[in-house]
């Protein structure tokens, strides 16, 4: 199914969908129900920009008018760090 989901929806589509019923198999395991969840062990897939997606990018980010957005997406290109990483620097 995350395979599926990830061709006709995208990558980001499937990650969320896996989270999403990861959580729902968890809580109901929380209720006391004796089966497994089924979301456990599938692996997420890693979306990364194309070389030659790499100049869209940059231009789209050029043209963002919120500076602190920009600045939060050029950050997160030149360390390489999650998005959670770079919103606890100081």
């Amino acid at each position: 199914m995350h395979d599926r989901i990830g061709r006709e929806n995208g990558k980001y589509e499937a990650n969320r969908a896996l989270a999403y019923i990861r959580t729902i198999y968890n809580k109901m395991i929380d209720w006391g129900w004796k089966g497994t969840n089924p979301a456990i062990g599938v692996q997420k897939k890693d979306r990364f920009i194309l070389h030659d997606e790499l100049p869209k990018f940059m231009e789209a980010l050029e043209a963002e008018p919120n500076r602190d957005m920009r600045d939060f997406f050029l950050m997160c290109l030149y360390t390489g760090a999650r998005c959670g990483s770079v919103l606890n620097m100081r």
